[in-house]
């Protein structure tokens, strides 16, 4: 048929300008004279050895194509890893030295109770004095510095347990996280290996098929 002949003819005029270094025109004449000459069943291997050739090498690059993106995917999955465990050790580290100010928050959560019965004597003497007393005030001042040293030192705890919480929480939440980046990267490393396996294997179809269509087409000259 005639579609078996313009493949057998493109197979031709491939050969004759790869191997003969004529120009297209040359090639296309000759090619459409030698064909003509073929027996159709010939004709019919070479079309379909030509097209198998065709195939493969399409296969070929997709093949290739995946294992490019297999690899940036397992990249991207070892970075993630590599990520997790530095903010993961630097949270450990941060959650240390919180731990380590515990000694100072219990002192000043004991000295606190000191804070508040002084803030509450200080009121009880601000509000004793009247209005037009001349102590009254330098008492209102001193019950107001006594009043923002308490505000402070409970913000200053309250500050403490908040830290220690989030810290907490992070520290699990990345261990979590970790644990899976590191499955994923695993998982990732397997599909790149089984995607450059199998680049190499449709690499090596698509050698095959080439030789195959060339040896095809060189017995038409024999």
């Amino acid at each position: 048929s005639s579609d078996l002949k313009a493949r057998t003819r493109k197979a031709l005029r491939e050969k004759m300008r790869k191997e003969q270094n004529v120009g297209w025109f040359e090639a296309w004449a000759a090619a459409k004279e030698h064909v003509n000459s073929i027996p159709k069943d010939q004709r019919r291997r070479i079309a379909s050895a030509v097209m198998n050739a065709a195939e493969a090498s399409k296969s070929s690059q997709d093949a290739g194509w995946q294992a490019r993106y297999a690899e940036r995917a397992s990249a991207d999955a070892q970075n993630r890893v590599e990520i997790l465990g530095q903010e993961l050790g630097q949270t450990r580290v941060d959650l240390e030295n919180t731990r380590r100010q515990a000694g100072e928050i219990a002192d000043m959560e004991a000295n606190l109770v000191t804070v508040k019965e002084n803030v509450a004597k200080l009121r009880e003497k601000a509000e004793s004095l009247s209005d037009d007393n001349a102590n009254k005030f330098a008492a209102m001042n001193e019950l107001i510095k006594a009043e923002k040293q308490q505000a402070e030192m409970e913000q200053t705890i309250a500050n403490h347990r908040q830290r220690l919480h989030e810290l907490w929480e992070r520290q699990g939440q990345l261990a979590q996280e970790l644990s899976q980046a590191k499955v994923n990267a695993e998982n990732a490393a397997q599909a790149l290996k089984d995607k450059t396996q199998q680049e190499a294997a449709a690499k090596k179809k698509a050698e095959t098929a080439q030789q195959a269509r060339d040896r095809s087409v060189e017995n038409t000259f024999v």
